[in-house]
């Protein structure tokens, strides 16, 4: 069997013994600190010491139990323990007769049924939903199998943290100031994810410590408010308004030095009137290089009219969207704020929709948005757009999606 470390192997200790007595371990696990090897290692151990027997693997998502599969494949491979395997079935039988099973969140309520007389594994557990897992109890009811949870913390909220703070399971912190990870991370690659990182993704993900559900997340951005050094903007960023509730198209310009030299909005003009307005406005800039601009949805409509009335129609960077890619824009948007990095001009209006921007829990993961005014995020959005060109710089479209 391969080597384990101490935080590994202490766990390891309990879990080897459990089969058969309905026991509960939970770990809390950073991110980088051999967590999905750990699980490959009691998976395989249990395979292999109890002929027979019958282990499940629970991923948020299917790629990541795949991902496991192939892996144990790969270094099943020349040992000649392997009966079969099937990706798309998702399992593993050894010459034993035992069996381990890869599934997914995903499958929601194809879930029901499935027995472990093993141990039953879920991974990410911060991730699946707390209907997932009641689907998923049973699993271990028939033969007392013991169940492993373990992810990477997120929320004080839902049923991993529960699990985590229930005084009836075995716990184990896998947080840094605990162990010296330095095997997994080095002190370099700590400081970059500190630097890339929001503060609370870092303290979640890096550290291994639960963030308040539902907390701000731009913290003290009225440190960035500055006069700009220079009035030419090279970048822009615009967020069509829904046209309802008085969501405004907003377009914000920023210098080569990240600062806000120029701001259009408005909620009242029709479509029309809109279009021609921010092309006059971008024809009026010959410093721009890009403006970023939404697609999908009445963006593009308005997109192709905008086109037609644009000067130079290539500084015209359109994109869809998807919640992947606004977290990862919003996020840069928050680490610029923590880093004093940008500059943004004395405007109360964006500052109540910064104040109002919150990190919120979704079935699977988190994302970013305004719950104290849900329609009202237009300037911050805008903002985020622009900024993004600074990292992202595109040559054609990118994935994002409003929320």
């Amino acid at each position: 069997m391969p080597h384990l470390e101490l935080h590994q192997q202490e766990v390891f200790e309990r879990v080897r013994y459990a089969k058969g007595t309905g026991e509960t371990f939970v770990v809390k696990s950073p991110r980088q600190c051999g967590k999905t090897y750990f699980l490959k290692f009691v998976l395989l151990y249990y395979a292999l010491m109890f002929p027979g027997s019958k282990s499940i693997l629970l991923e948020p998502v299917g790629y990541q139990a795949r991902r496991v599969q192939r892996e144990l494949n790969k270094d099943l491979r020349h040992k000649k323990l392997i009966e079969s395997s099937n990706l798309t079935d998702g399992y593993i039988t050894f010459n034993n007769g035992s069996e381990i099973h890869f599934k997914s969140a995903e499958q929601g309520e194809n879930l029901r049924g499935m027995t472990a007389t093993g141990i039953f594994v879920i991974d990410e557990a911060a991730y699946i939903t707390d209907t997932v897992y009641e689907i998923t109890l049973p699993f271990t009811n028939v033969a007392r199998a013991p169940k492993l949870i373990v992810s990477t913390p997120l929320f004080k909220d839902g049923f991993f943290y529960n699990e985590f703070t229930d005084p009836l399971n075995s716990i184990f912190d896998w947080s840094r100031d605990r162990y010296d990870f330095s095997l997994f991370l080095s002190p370099e690659d700590m400081e970059r994810y500190r630097k890339k990182y929001t503060r609370q993704k870092f303290l979640s993900e890096i550290m291994g410590q639960f963030i308040d559900a539902l907390s701000e997340v731009f913290g003290n951005f009225r440190a960035c408010v500055c006069t700009p050094e220079d009035m030419k903007p090279v970048y822009g960023g615009l967020d069509w308004g829904a046209g309802a509730n008085n969501d405004s198209t907003c377009l914000t310009l920023m210098n080569k030095n990240k600062q806000v030299v120029y701001k259009w909005s408005t909620a009242d003009q029709d479509p029309v009137s809109q279009v021609a307005s921010i092309a006059s406005i971008i024809n009026s800039f010959p410093s721009l290089k890009a403006v970023y601009v939404e697609k999908n949805s009445i963006g593009n409509v308005y997109l192709s009219m905008l086109r037609k009335q644009v000067n130079n129609v290539a500084l015209i960077r359109a994109f869809d969207t998807t919640n992947e890619r606004k977290r990862e824009i919003i996020e840069n948007l928050i680490v610029a704020f923590e880093q004093r990095l940008i500059g943004i001009d004395n405007d109360p209006i964006l500052w109540a929709q910064l104040a109002g921007f919150q990190m919120k829990k979704l079935a699977h993961g988190y994302t970013y948005g305004n719950d104290k005014d849900s329609t009202h995020d237009d300037r911050v959005l805008s903002l985020a757009f622009c900024y993004a060109m600074f990292n992202d710089k595109p040559s054609g479209t990118i994935g994002f999606s409003k929320k």
